[in-house]
């Protein structure tokens, strides 16, 4: 029963597929020298099409590592300052309890802009940084370095722009 299921998002690859196999299957009855061209294209393009979901997906992963990372550090300098604000406060007031409450009340309001600007600060960000992965044209005669020209970045503006309306 699973494998009549077909999910909309694997619609495509399956229709790859399907015409990878008939493709082969129909080389393999003719032994057409056109047949076998065909053939080696086909391949090409099928490792090419991997090898360039590999490139992405590396990018992405690579993105999303660098960004815990990053994350892991902020939250140990965060957790420094909170003991020197904590000390400085104590030292001021004279009372721990109140030094307390006032980091508590601190982390609450910086709590609440952080929920109430989150779409704004890092969800924009991230559909950017995804997007420039995912449709980023490709120079294939200058070792993969991005090129974009001015019809690129005007419609790339234009996308970015769209984004950050349906966004924000």
């Amino acid at each position: 029963m699973w494998s009549y299921y077909r999910p909309q998002s694997r619609r495509f690859f399956y229709l790859l597929y399907s015409i990878y196999i008939t493709i082969f299957l129909f080389m393999e009855e003719n032994k057409n020298p056109l047949f076998s061209d065909i053939k080696s294209y086909v391949q090409t393009e099928i490792d090419l099409l991997k090898l360039t979901l590999l490139e992405k997906t590396a990018r992405i992963l690579a993105f999303v590592i660098g960004i815990i990372i990053a994350s892991v550090f902020s939250l140990v300098a965060l957790a420094y300052f909170s003991l020197m604000f904590y000390d400085m406060f104590a030292s001021l007031i004279g009372s721990r309890l109140w030094a307390t409450i006032i980091m508590i009340a601190i982390f609450l309001c910086l709590s609440v802009l952080l929920v109430v600007f989150s779409e704004r600060l890092f969800l924009n960000f991230f559909i950017k940084k995804i997007y420039s992965v995912l449709f980023s044209p490709r120079d294939k005669s200058n070792g993969g370095d991005m090129q974009k020209t001015e019809q690129d970045s005007i419609k790339n503006n234009e996308v970015y722009e769209k984004a950050d309306r349906v966004v924000g």
